[in-house]
């Protein structure tokens, strides 16, 4: 749902990953679920990877993208200028009938191309794409005023807090539109998720990478239950 106000390629070794982990952790649909939602990932540290391009909302191909998170996990800082540029070119083509929507998260400040942000927001705005941004984690690196204008930018992108694992599950969530299926409109998301070095710390017991996976399998789970 609409909130309020607002490449690198993957390393061969990543490529050529078992995918046995997120065939455990998810499956799609027995029955055939016709939603109109496509959904793309990006992960970023210091550079930008696609993931996934857009799929179709229960495309098991996303969900063994998702599984893929941890293993991204490196890099020498934070690009978020580079995110935003790789789901910015993800959505341009994505036609006018859908819905256009960028969830932005992280858990520090971006410290690449940290002048081009802006100009990568002003282009989502440009291409009608609310950008919603998360603050991750409890760490004093996040600059909540940083995302807050990044959210702000466009149209009705808000900038949200999820200082656990249960804040970011609910916020993930409103990223599900609640409305039945004949009354929903269509949406194209790009997740841009943060893979920094940082990304590995602990967060109530868990790497805060691993939290990340579990709860967008968990978002994954929740949209198909509301369109079964």
């Amino acid at each position: 749902m609409s909130t309020t106000h607002h490449a690198f390629r993957a390393p061969a070794d990543a490529r050529a990953l078992s995918f046995k982990n997120a065939e455990r952790s998810w499956k799609p649909p027995r029955q055939v679920i016709k939603c109109p939602d496509i959904i793309a990932l990006v992960a970023y540290h210091h550079q930008a990877n696609v993931l996934s391009t857009f799929v179709p909302a229960f495309d098991a191909h996303f969900a063994q993208s998702i599984d893929l998170l941890p293993k991204a996990v490196g890099g020498q800082g934070t690009n978020i200028a580079a995110a935003l540029r790789a789901a910015n070119t993800l959505l341009a083509p994505v036609p006018r009938g859908l819905r256009r929507r960028i969830w932005l998260l992280t858990d520090g400040q971006d410290n690449h191309e940290a002048d081009l942000v802006l100009a990568e927001v002003a282009r989502s705005a440009a291409q009608r794409t609310n950008i919603n941004t998360v603050g991750f984690g409890e760490g004093k690196e996040i600059s909540a005023n940083r995302l807050r204008d990044i959210s702000y930018g466009t149209k009705t992108g808000c900038y949200m807090p999820a200082e656990s694992a249960q804040a970011l599950n609910t916020l993930l969530r409103k990223s599900v539109d609640g409305k039945p299926p004949e009354a929903h409109q269509g949406e194209a998301t790009v997740f841009c998720i943060d893979v920094s070095l940082s990304m590995n710390d602990k967060l109530g017991g868990m790497r805060k990478i691993d939290v990340v996976r579990e709860t967008m399998l968990g978002m994954i789970r929740y949209k198909q239950q509301m369109w079964s």
